[in-house]
């Protein structure tokens, strides 16, 4: 048998350079009404290049992005990837201390700043970190203007000159039980990733995408495959729901990407009708469960168009609920979130990393090319992480005879009360039947008598006045004295993380707040 080199894999910068040299008379990208073209992008990513190098950014350092949904700034962070440089965004709505924390533990060269929205902050990190390296856009004096200097630094042909096992970006988590972590992915796992987005999402054929959640997050997954596609990407930063309207009919928008949130806010707008929305031929939604009542009127209401996407910072994507496979009239089915993309394998595992029977629940374990290659500097919880070459994902689920999984709850959220296990998604999906809930989210309080209470917070809809009683009495029906709430809560609105999450921890700390003068007790 004679050997054979092992060949270098596909990096994430040459399935970008090879769209934009494909489609050069298109429009890439379209922001604030102005437009840049596939070719003028190409141009864009080779000056960056040259300016991050004249600026003695070379591979193997690090930028560091925190930023809006801008083109510009996305492009300066394309360029870093095809010079071997990661890039690590921080959250666009992060602390202070958040942001210091990530900038240490990235160990970040530079960072650049979105100074249109994000000055102040720049300002402040400038000043804890005067030997740092800093770009910014729109805000004269905060280091080098990107935009300026991307026109003086004069031409440069755009190449690839990552490999494949380079680190492309860092990722950190959303941070809600503890301090957020480093995801590392490779321009190897990051190239497996946009295959898999294009096998696993019905994109039309020459998207005109619209990404209104952030791009540091799960949205920014999305360009690199509109871009192969030929398509365009509308990028925004106001999420108010008349504006989303407003761009999708404006624009004739054929996708995008939503959390539930939006979706809810969006079906309780009365203006939902006068706006046209016939353009949508995909509305992926996920970041956080989605109440099936709520998706059913979605459905009914703005066409055959959603599909949920699974994953999380470690693994993405891990499963998807195609278009098809929504029925409205199936709330059951309505609860998934689908089954394994192509290029992903999924365990259901007890405790002890043992498959569970059909039908039981387990711990959702995973692998596959689009698994994050570790957590940076922490070699330990990596290897719990992945141990036994899966990763544990911390999400509990369970899959039907059709192979359709359900999420239930995550590990740390599961309510443990009178020594039953309570799974929080079920005790929500139920309160979601009741006409008047809107959204709603669950946890465990401590109780001296059931070890933890299931405790609820309820946002209503509008008109609607449905009674603590009344909610509680609809669970029991459902679901049985076990599962209903002990506490019950109105509120305004639910706490978010800044992804648009349900911040559970948060969440649990103001209903304890709430819960200790019983107010929200629930007599049946």
């Amino acid at each position: 048998m004679v050997e054979r080199p092992i060949l270098q894999a596909v990096t994430v910068s040459s399935q970008l350079l090879g769209a934009l040299r494909r489609w050069p008379s298109r429009i890439a990208f379209s922001a604030d009404r102005e437009e840049i073209s596939f070719r003028a992008t190409l141009d864009l990513v080779g000056r960056f290049q040259r300016l991050l190098a004249s600026s003695g950014l070379i591979s193997g350092r690090r930028l560091a992005i925190l930023s809006g949904n801008d083109p510009l700034i996305w492009c300066l962070g394309a360029a870093a990837q095809a010079s071997g440089i990661a890039t690590t965004w921080l959250h666009p709505a992060g602390s202070l201390s958040d942001h210091c924390h990530q900038l240490d533990d990235s160990s970040a060269d530079a960072i650049v700043i979105d100074g249109l929205r994000h000055h102040e902050r720049g300002e402040a990190l400038a000043g804890i970190y005067p030997e740092m390296k800093l770009f910014s856009r729109g805000r004269p004096g905060l280091g080098i203007d990107i935009a300026a200097a991307v026109e003086q630094v004069g031409t440069d042909t755009a190449r690839d000159l990552a490999i494949s096992s380079d680190i492309a970006s860092v990722m950190y988590t959303g941070g809600t039980t503890g301090k957020s972590k480093g995801v590392i992915r490779s321009h190897a796992t990051l190239a497996a990733t946009t295959v898999s987005n294009l096998a696993s999402f019905e994109f039309p054929a020459r998207p005109r995408h619209l990404a209104i959640t952030p791009v540091s997050h799960v949205s920014g997954f999305k360009i690199l495959p509109v871009l192969l596609l030929g398509g365009t990407v509308f990028m925004d930063n106001s999420a108010d729901t008349e504006n989303l309207m407003k761009v999708i009919a404006r624009e004739a928008i054929t996708s995008t990407l939503l959390v539930p949130t939006m979706i809810y806010r969006m079906l309780d707008d009365p203006s939902l009708a006068r706006h046209d929305l016939s353009s949508l031929q995909l509305v992926m939604y996920g970041a956080s469960t989605i109440l099936p009542g709520r998706l059913a009127e979605a459905i009914n209401r703005v066409g055959p168009v959603f599909s949920q996407l699974y994953g999380q910072s470690e693994g993405y994507p891990l499963m998807v609920m195609r278009k098809g496979d929504h029925d409205p009239t199936d709330l059951t089915r309505l609860a998934s979130c689908g089954m394994p993309v192509a290029n992903c394998e999924i365990s259901l595992r007890d405790d002890e990393g043992r498959e569970v029977a059909p039908g039981r629940v387990g711990e959702i374990c995973a692998r596959g090319s689009s698994i994050m290659d570790g957590y940076l500097n922490r070699p330990e919880l990596t290897e719990e992480t992945l141990a036994d070459d899966w990763l544990h994902t911390g999400d509990l689920a369970r899959v039907d005879e059709q192979g359709f999984f359900f999420v239930v709850d995550r590990l740390k959220d599961m309510v443990i009360t009178g020594g039953f296990n309570v799974f929080t998604r079920e005790v929500e999906d139920a309160l979601a039947t009741h006409p008047s809930v809107g959204s709603t989210a669950v946890v465990g309080l401590p109780d001296e008598v059931w070890g933890e209470a299931v405790t609820a917070a309820v946002v209503r809809r509008p008109g609607f006045h449905a009674s603590p009683r009344e909610l509680a009495a609809h669970v029991r029906a459902s679901k049985g004295a076990i599962h209903t709430p002990k506490h019950l809560f109105f509120l305004d609105s639910l706490p978010l993380t800044s992804i648009g999450k349900v911040d559970k921890k948060r969440l649990r700390e103001e209903l304890a707040v709430l819960a200790a003068g019983n107010r929200s007790k629930v007599e049946l």
